[in-house]
This record gives structure tokens, C-alpha cells and sequence, in this order.
């Protein structure tokens, strides 16, 4: 089924209107269409199919996450990251946070922003153990377990 050209045109019309272009300079501007180009029924038919997402598509499906990147610019919009500096945030000076992540972000290149403002930065690693595969049921993924202990001032 196809809308009639009227209808198309209309759409256009309205979307393409100059009082809403400054909205198609938003990061998360496509997250929301994407958000809600997925029907409900089609995200039900998905999590009554299978408790986890079973191939990358449902899982952008299932777990629409639009942060906009000037939200955390240190952690470049990475989940593992972000949730590490929120983490952080929201600490006392002194507080600590612990997590079990993915071992990538301490030795890919993309990471090293992040580990020098926020980890090094914010925190001080107090102890890290690289754990390998096998920690995270079963993901493929080798993971980190690590405590960071908020600084009093931040060093970056």
C-alpha cells in the first residue's frame, strides 16, 4: 500500500517547512523518526519472539538509544562510556564506581579522549582486573572489571 501523491506531497511539504529546518540540524533528529518508523506491534512481535535481540537489527530496534553527542562529547555517544561518566557525575568527591564493561575502551585509539579526561581526569583507577571471554553469559566480548575513585578536583 502506497499513500496517493497528494498525501506524499503534503508530507513534504511539511517536513521540508523552514519554521522546523533548524530541527534537521539535531544529532537525534533521525533516532526519533527511526523511533517511530518501528511500529509497536513490530517491537511487541519482536520481545514476544525472543527475551534478547537476536540479530542487529532488532537490537536498534529494540533499544533505541539517541543521546545527542554535545550531551557527552568525552564519551562520543559509546553507552560503555557514558554510562561510566554519568557514573562518575554523579558521585561525591571521594565516591567510587565499579563496572564490568568490554576491555576495548582502554586500548582502542577511539577510547583515548575518553580514558584521558574522564578515567585519568575525573577518577583514579584504583584496580582493574582483564577478565577475557566467558564473564558476560554468553556475549563475545572480553571483558574488564574495574573500581574508579572520583578526584577532588578534575584534571583535565
Amino acid at each position: 500500500m502506497f499513500p496517493r501523491e497528494a498525501a506524499l506531497l503534503q508530507v513534504l511539504t511539511l517536513i521540508n517547512h523552514a519554521e522546523i529546518e533548524p530541527l534537521w540540524q539535531e544529532d537525534e533528529t533521525i533516532g526519533w523518526i527511526y523511533q517511530y518508523f518501528n511500529s509497536k506491534e513490530e517491537r511487541k512481535a519482536m520481545r514476544d519472539a525472543s527475551q534478547a535481540p537476536r540479530n542487529s537489527r532488532e537490537l536498534a530496534v529494540r533499544n533505541q538509544f539517541f543521546t545527542p553527542p554535545k550531551a557527552y562529547p568525552r564519551s562520543k555517544n559509546d553507552l560503555l562510556a557514558i554510562f561510566v561518566e554519568r557514573g562518575l557525575q554523579l558521585l561525591h568527591t571521594g565516591g567510587r564506581i565499579g563496572a564490568i564493561t568490554s576491555r576495548t575502551c582502554f586500548f582502542l585509539s577511539s577510547f583515548q579522549k575518553w580514558r584521558e579526561q574522564v578515567v585519568l581526569g575525573v577518577a583514579t583507577p584504583e584496580v582493574m582486573a582483564d577478565l577475557g571471554y566467558g564473564v558476560m553469559d554468553d556475549a563475545m566480548v572480553e571483558a574488564a572489571a574495574y573500581c574508579l575513585m572520583k578526584n577532588p578536583i578534575e584534571q583535565a
